[in-house]
């Protein structure tokens, strides 16, 4: 069946969107075989071989050494050695030296959010190629904002 009428059917499977849990925020590598997503404040990901194929059993991301985050989104770059995430409105960095290891401990990269006056959280964070570029998306309590910073 496809979705809305814009030509997308929908591929996935029971191991996404449990109505029990909130998935979100899907992050899909440059290839398409990898999907990274959020769900109960945690990274996961869930590969296929290739794109035609449904995507198989989802795994927690794995940090050589981690204390508790709560997770709202992740951005990977476009290798998937760095990743971005956001906690408490700070942004953390991690990186890893290649997709079968574990991203180091995280970092803080970024508190300019975390006790800013009017927002609530920040939902999610972009970057453009080599880093020169954020997006955030931000909630105040009147309403969403997409905000833009430039190196």
């Amino acid at each position: 069946s496809t979705n809305g009428g814009v030509g997308f059917k929908n591929n996935t499977t029971l191991l996404f969107n449990d109505p029990r849990e909130a998935d979100a925020y899907p992050n899909l590598s440059h290839n398409g075989l990898r999907l990274y997503y959020t769900k109960d404040n945690i990274i996961y990901f869930s590969e296929r071989d290739n794109t035609s194929d449904k995507f198989k059993a989802s795994h927690q991301v794995a940090f050589e050494e981690i204390e508790e985050f709560t997770v709202q989104s992740a951005w990977f770059s476009k290798n998937e050695k760095e990743l971005f995430f956001v906690d408490e409105n700070i942004i953390y960095y991690s990186k890893r030296k290649n997709r079968k290891k574990a991203f180091t401990t995280p970092v803080i990269y970024s508190e300019m959010f975390a006790d800013a006056d009017g927002i609530e959280f920040v939902t999610w964070i972009s970057f453009c190629k080599r880093k020169k570029q954020l997006f955030v998306n931000i909630s105040t309590d009147e309403k969403d904002y997409i905000l833009f910073f430039q190196k």
